[in-house]
């Protein structure tokens, strides 16, 4: 846990900051402090402090009450002017009477609204002031835009388990996504998650807007990294998850009341039988309106890495799939001829794809007029619902191959066993 204090920082244990924090609420209270409530608000949020300044900082969530708005930082921030209200401005007929930033940790704003706050609404509070860290790192900038609405409570279904990590590759992380498919927005604070024996904390305060993911992971970083997720840190949060088997096992999200909003009983076998291996390979919720039975489960895509945590995932089809065990064909040419000269121009060739079934892997190889393999290009690529293939014009030898016109022969492996082919000609060129 982290303290700030005009200097830096000051560093204290746990026992140590329940001493303090009980005898500074006492002091200025006038009673004990209510610990399970700070372990919520607070001492989780610290508990994942980042000293490296490197890391972005982390809105951890936002929270009402009364007629005020709390936003929950994962550091501690410096001291602010509680007169000074023309650093957020607010629309929608509110306006900002007071700013206040909460000692003893400092990581929370707390915006006093004059006006009334409806709870079907969406306001967007906006950044006058660059705002910065103890560690001197930017909090928000100038003219960012938060959005935000009040909370509501959760009815089943409205939160889904839309993508499960169990078996991480070595030294990585599990996770579990979840996706808001109701029309509310719906405050993390007021689920916990369960595998059926141990029900773990309720998720610190956090606004899932609908139609948006929440990726509860016990390293956010770590799994960010591990598969190149480009969304914004503030969509993963610090959770420590319950116990999964392997082959088999439930998953249940409750809300505050004991009532389960979603149950995910998946077995190994929801996975793609042509995989070899599923390690570090997420399970990915194929359409979010559809029933957790293993026809709506597939395992993620390679071309995406084999997980996609905080976006949408690479198996997701919302269509009705087609009765016919069969593709029309499905790849197409952006452009029939390219150009790799490194200059800017047409320098690969892209195939674009759409299926209408989950589960494809394919093959693509490469001939030259004649006949000659020239490049091995994907060899049991495991296919996402769409997406694109790249040729950069090299060959297996890794040099590039020579003006010409090519074939591309392409398997589309189905996840029934069949097997579908594609020929493509395409003309490698130069610019004159």
């Amino acid at each position: 846990m982290v303290l700030c204090c005009s200097g830096g920082y000051t560093e204290i244990d746990e026992q140590g900051a329940r001493f303090f924090l009980s005898f500074f609420f006492r002091l200025t209270v006038g009673r004990p402090f209510p610990f399970p409530v700070f372990h919520l608000y607070y001492l989780r949020p610290n508990s994942i402090f980042k000293k490296d300044n490197d890391l972005a900082p982390l809105i951890i969530g936002y929270n009402f009450i009364g007629n005020s708005v709390l936003i929950n930082f994962d550091r501690s921030m410096k001291r602010l002017n509680k007169n000074d209200t023309l650093i957020f401005s607010i629309d929608k007929e509110l306006k900002i009477s007071e700013i206040k930033l909460s000692p003893p940790i400092f990581d929370v704003i707390t915006l006093a609204l004059t006006g009334t706050i409806k709870s079907d609404t969406t306001y967007s509070i906006t950044v006058k002031k660059l705002l910065t860290a103890c560690d001197s790192t930017t909090i928000l900038s100038n003219d960012e835009i938060l959005k935000i609405q009040k909370p509501r409570q959760p009815s089943i279904g409205d939160i889904i388990i839309n993508e499960v990590l169990v078996n991480p590759s070595t030294g990585g992380k599990r996770f579990i996504e979840l996706f808001n498919r109701s029309r509310k927005v719906i405050d993390a604070s007021s689920i916990t998650i369960s595998n059926f024996i141990n029900n773990k904390p309720f998720v610190s305060p956090y606004l899932i807007f609908p139609d948006s993911f929440l990726v509860l992971t016990e390293n956010p970083t770590l799994v960010r990294k591990n598969y190149n997720s480009k969304v914004l840190i503030r969509s993963f949060l610090n959770y420590k998850l319950p116990a999964w088997a392997e082959n088999q096992d439930t998953i249940v999200l409750y809300d505050r009341n004991g009532v389960g909003l979603d149950t995910l009983k998946y077995t190994k076998s929801f996975h793609n039988p042509l995989l070899a291996n599923t390690e570090g390979v997420s399970l990915e919720r194929i359409n979010p309106n559809k029933k957790n039975d293993k026809s709506n489960w597939q395992s993620a895509a390679k071309t995406v890495g084999y997980a996609t945590p905080g976006y949408k995932n690479s198996q997701y089809l919302i269509d009705t799939p087609s009765v016919s065990s069969t593709f029309e064909d499905p790849f197409t040419l952006l452009k029939p001829s390219f150009s790799p000269d490194e200059d800017s121009f047409e320098d690969f060739l892209q195939i674009n794809y759409k299926l209408d079934k989950t589960g494809a892997f394919v093959r693509v190889t490469v001939f030259d007029a004649n006949g000659r393999l020239i490049k091995k290009l994907y060899d049991n690529e495991a296919l996402a619902t769409e997406g694109s293939l790249i040729w950069n014009g090299n060959t297996d030898e890794n040099i590039n191959a020579p003006v010409g016109i090519y074939i591309l022969y392409i398997e589309l492996i189905l996840p029934t066993g069949g097997l579908q082919t594609f020929k493509k000609l395409v003309s490698l060129t130069t610019r004159l």
